[in-house]
């Protein structure tokens, strides 16, 4: 009789996927020995973590599910019972009301993506975000009458109550959440430390004493730490499907474990999303998100210049229409593809362009060399031609003639060098017009008066006959003329 331990038993499917995924990363890997086994041994790592967390029965999972969304309205629910939390996010949806940022970017609703269901919860924003500011100012009024009686406790509760539900009106991402519950946990902390002396604001603000801040505070953690420890063991229950799910995408341009960290991005997504109430299995619902985010990571981290998601649904389009028209004869031109895949030509043109092949300049060729028994490996960045840099030879030549001009100037009287300097553009100075050195003239003579242009003339063609008379300089100067 076969007897098989039950634990194995159902260990077998990820022991399978262990053997296969560690033959295909042999195959990818062809560094070295040792960087195979140091890539072999983190998976096996990775895959013995995995198989310490046993599976869940479909009762043990429904119990799990059921822990966690009350685990997560519990935290939120103590969360946005203080005003400070609630003007935070009621702030955030103004800014969503008032088109400075996107609804996608605060609110996780699926109903965004539905025809009308943006412009929708848009229109609403107003008045949730009136009714939150209207309940903020009712406990903060409340609060800063210090309620004894019951009846004013009891007040005070059923106010904390309504300003929290009309918050969690609106889905807001977990990571929002988060910062949120953060900024809240260190308002509370900095209310405890200044005592009595904090500011009536302060106090009204979180509707607590500041001998109750820091028990409030812990009261906050440990509800948003039991969620996270439900959303965790929920997480690690299911990280099997998560190998299984990659598995699918594995080849040798992707790493077999950046794959499972996508994958677990959408398992934790699913975690934070998935509703019981929705009459399906938790694992239909995540494995959808695992997908998605694998199939969203290779897309975006798989090259060199990240384009964007929607492009690709595009290319997929004109790549489509392509093999469309190939198939029927014709020529795929612009034209064609633009009236075949729905697209305008702008778009086309658009999406020929960025889906290009990328080179590295650093990349090599091997051009058969004259004379050579191998191949000889260039760079391409060795072989493109720099049209815009300098010839560094005529830049010590420049060099040279400028120091020789100054040499040649310093040679006339003050007046012929600022003529000259002026007139040519020399010694940093801008090129001028006569008429513009004859105005500033004054200037250089010191005594303020401006000369005419024909004086600025007669100045220019002295300093210029003065050079040629001279031998020496005539000389310099036309050793440079005669190189250029």
């Amino acid at each position: 009789m076969n007897l098989q331990h039950p634990q194995r038993k159902q260990d077998e499917p990820l022991r399978q996927v262990i053997d296969l995924t560690q033959c295909k990363l042999t195959s990818q890997t062809s560094d070295t020995p040792e960087t195979n086994a140091i890539l072999n041994d983190t998976v096996q790592q990775f895959f013995d973590s995995v198989s310490q967390y046993p599976l869940l029965s479909p009762d043990e999972e429904i119990a799990l599910i059921e822990n966690l969304e009350k685990s997560r309205l519990k935290y939120q629910e103590e969360l946005f019972l203080y005003p400070l939390a609630a003007r935070k996010a009621a702030s955030l949806l103004q800014q969503v009301a008032n088109k400075e940022i996107f609804p996608e970017k605060i609110i996780d609703d699926p109903n965004l993506r539905i025809l009308g269901g943006r412009q929708k919860c848009v229109e609403s924003l107003p008045e949730q975000v009136a009714r939150i500011l209207k309940h903020s100012k009712t406990v903060e009024a409340l609060s800063s009458k210090r309620p004894e009686t019951q009846s004013q406790k009891r007040a005070m509760t059923r106010a904390r109550k309504l300003l929290s539900k009309s918050v969690r009106e609106t889905p807001f991402f977990e990571s929002l959440i988060d910062e949120i519950a953060l900024e809240t946990c260190i308002a509370l902390h900095q209310l405890q430390l200044k005592g009595n002396q904090a500011p009536s604001t302060e106090r009204d603000s979180l509707a607590t004493l500041p001998k109750n801040a820091q028990k409030q505070s812990q009261k906050l953690f440990q509800l948003r730490t039991a969620y996270c420890e439900q959303k965790q063991a929920l997480a690690q229950a299911n990280m099997r499907l998560v190998i299984s799910i990659a598995k699918r995408y594995n080849s040798p341009k992707h790493e077999f474990l950046d794959l499972i960290q996508y994958g677990n991005l959408g398992l934790m997504r699913a975690c934070e999303r998935f509703q019981s109430n929705k009459r399906h299995r938790f694992s239909t619902y995540a494995g959808w998100w695992i997908a998605q985010k694998i199939s969203r990571g290779i897309t975006e981290e798989g090259r060199e210049i990240r384009i964007p998601t929607h492009r690709f649904s595009e290319f997929y389009a004109l790549t489509k229409a392509r093999d469309t028209l190939l198939k029927q004869g014709e020529r795929p031109s612009a034209e064609t593809l633009s009236k075949s895949s729905g697209l305008s030509i702008e778009t086309v043109h658009d999406v020929n362009r960025i889906f290009k092949p990328v080179f590295s300049l650093d990349s090599t060729f091997a051009p058969r060399s004259a004379g050579s028994n191998g191949e000889t490996r260039s760079a391409i960045k060795d072989k493109i031609r720099d049209t815009k840099g300098f010839d560094p030879r005529t830049k010590i030549r420049a060099d040279e003639l400028k120091e020789q001009v100054e040499k040649v100037l310093k040679y006339l009287p003050k007046e012929q060098q600022e003529v000259l300097k002026h007139r040519f553009g020399l010694d940093g100075y801008e090129q001028s017009s006569l008429q513009a050195i004859g105005d500033q003239f004054g200037k250089i003579r010191g005594n303020g008066k401006p000369v005419t242009k024909t004086r600025i003339r007669q100045i220019e063609l002295q300093a210029l006959q003065t050079l040629r008379d001279s031998k020496k300089w005539s000389e310099i100067l036309k050793s440079f003329t005669e190189e250029l």
